[in-house]
């Protein structure tokens, strides 16, 4: 199930302050006076000696640390799905505009979706959990208590009361174990393939997740009605017409129809905050405000060459990003959603992410301060092998995190010029 937290998208760092860290952070070894994120302080002492890309890197765990201390690590992944969700909605679109060319009808995608439906399955569950890292012993136990359960459910015990018994769920008791009713995406895929591959009344061995050992039992199996499926139904249906996705296709014509305004560009990276629109497309403008946003999207390796590249660079993102905020307005003002199946599954993925990102640093919820910078710097300085790959996955997250905690140079927020 979804869960929401607040966060500080509110107060995304600019673009601009950005390009004014470029010069202490990209330039060699240049060494930065103070170095702060949210109370969390460096003096110049401390940094002596750490180059300009590990201080960099040192903002990036800093900001994570943040994130996880503070309980926004939902946010913080639901701000990383944003563009996910954006690009399926134009997935829809595009397919949508390609079976109309082809003058696919309603008619003839209901028949071929009846023919091999998607499923609404209800399922009630017992679950002995399991944290990531639990020793030998205690995965063994786990193990063990849920095939106990599974032993006392096939010798004719009743599932709900077990369930209630035995399942380390919250409110499992009360429940029996019911679930709300789930579609594919709605659970991780271990999950939902143990359930679906049951007949109604089945009962699993069995399964395990990341979350520990499951038994489940299938109460209930229907169609998803075809409107609520029509979507991924569209979707599957341009595939297989065209042999490929349309998305790509459809992006690429609307790059190629835009107008981008050079001339405001150069006005907008000389400092102008309120330049001329960007981009046009079909009688629509897109301001620079909107396509600024996009750049907390890219991995660092993208985002850098933005930086340091002038209109040139900018000059091949803007296309990119202009044609997604069009089709996606196009998409959103014929009222195209993604599945909510789709969007769990988006948003789970986003956090398992983050999540994964963060474990090595072993941040946890209430740290201080000062507890926090310490753990910091322990992990830029760390060589298990689990903080280095970590510290190898940041970079895909760094203008996000970026963008997500203000960044203070001797004292000083980095604002507008």
């Amino acid at each position: 199930m979804p869960h929401h937290h607040p966060t500080r998208l509110g107060s995304l760092l600019s673009l601009f302050s950005l390009l004014l860290l470029l010069p202490l952070w990209g330039c060699g070894n240049a060494p930065l006076s103070a170095l702060e994120l949210e109370g969390v302080a460096w003096t110049s002492d401390e940094l002596l000696g750490v180059t300009a890309e590990r201080r960099m890197e040192l903002a990036g765990i800093t900001a994570l640390g943040l994130a996880v201390t503070r309980n926004e690590v939902v946010g913080l992944a639901e701000a990383r799905s944003h563009r996910t969700l954006r690009l399926a909605r134009i997935a829809i679109l595009a397919s949508e505009e390609a079976l109309q060319e082809a003058d696919v009808s309603d008619d003839a995608l209901e028949a071929h979706y009846l023919s091999n439906p998607a499923w609404e399955l209800e399922v009630r569950h017992l679950v002995r959990l399991v944290d990531a890292g639990a020793s030998q012993e205690e995965v063994a136990a786990a193990r063990a208590a849920a095939q106990g359960a599974l032993d006392r459910v096939q010798a004719g015990e009743d599932f709900a009361s077990v369930a209630g018994e035995i399942s380390q769920e919250p409110g499992a008791r009360e429940r029996g174990g019911l679930l709300q009713p789930g579609r594919e995406g709605s659970w991780v895929p271990e999950f939902w393939q143990a359930a679906l591959s049951l007949e109604e009344g089945g009962t699993s061995p069995v399964v395990e997740t990341e979350y520990g050992f499951h038994v489940l039992r299938l109460e209930r199996r229907s169609p998803v009605p075809f409107q609520e499926a029509r979507p991924q139904v569209v979707r599957e249906a341009a595939r297989l017409l065209l042999g490929s996705d349309p998305t790509e296709a459809q992006l690429t014509r609307v790059q190629e129809e835009l107008v981008l305004d050079l001339d405001a560009l150069e006005s907008w990276l000389g400092g102008n905050p309120s330049p001329p629109p960007l981009a046009l497309w079909q009688g629509e403008s897109m301001a620079a405000s909107r396509l600024l946003g996009e750049t907390r999207h890219l991995p660092w390796s993208r985002f850098q060459p933005l930086l340091e590249g002038g209109v040139e660079a900018w000059g091949a993102f803007l296309p990119e990003a202009a044609a997604e905020l069009f089709l996606d307005e196009a998409a959103l003002a014929r009222e195209i959603v993604v599945p909510l199946g789709e969007v769990e599954a988006i948003k789970r993925e986003a956090l398992q992410d983050i999540q994964q990102l963060a474990a090595p640093f072993s941040f946890q919820p209430g740290m201080s301060p000062e507890a926090l910078k310490a753990r910091a710097l322990e992990g830029l300085r760390g060589t298990g092998q689990g903080l280095r790959i970590a510290r190898e996955s940041l970079p895909q997250h760094l203008p996000l995190l970026l963008s997500v905690w203000p960044v203070l140079v001797e004292g000083e927020p980095l604002t507008l010029p």
